[in-house]
């Protein structure tokens, strides 16, 4: 704006932010949500794993009381024979709460019925990497919780 006199004066009013003052502050707006989100993803697949690792230790106690009251741990063709294939139905007295629905749990006992093992992937998008009856039957030990980086699985094997 120019104003009359002797001199010509430029005027310059500023008012609201420049384009570059509103790009940064969307450019940190954007950095502090990706950091948000990574953290919330972490702590999410965290609580899985932690979901998942809670689930086999209530059922491997499950299948500990089970062995106490029968003497042995259920086959996986008594539970398939008996059962329809699934722990609650034959562990419902051992587990009140129940199991979920959702994951895919597998399952192995040695010939002389003394040794367990049970192998669940970490997420359902992913499967479990081999199973149970690749275990050595002879020996009663779980290949599984041998694995140097168990990274996508969780193994429990019996303790007696």
């Amino acid at each position: 704006m120019l104003r009359s006199g002797n001199k010509a004066k430029q005027v310059t009013d500023r008012s609201g932010f420049t384009l570059i003052e509103l790009l940064v502050v969307v450019a940190i707006i954007a950095i502090l949500v990706a950091i948000g989100i990574t953290a919330f993803n972490s702590a999410r697949t965290n609580a899985i794993v932690a979901r998942d690792k809670a689930i086999l230790d209530d059922l491997s106690k499950a299948l500990g009381q089970y062995n106490v009251a029968t003497g042995s741990y259920p086959t996986p063709d008594y539970l398939n024979a008996h059962v329809n294939g699934t722990f609650e139905n034959i562990l419902s007295a051992y587990i009140p709460s129940g199991l979920p629905d959702d994951r895919q749990i597998n399952y192995w006992v040695d010939d002389t019925g003394q040794n367990f093992c049970l192998v669940m992937p970490f997420s359902a998008e992913t499967g479990v990497q081999g199973n149970c009856n690749g275990a050595n039957q002879t020996l009663g030990t779980c290949i599984f919780v041998s694995t140097p980086d168990p990274s996508d699985r969780y193994c429990i094997q019996s303790q007696l």
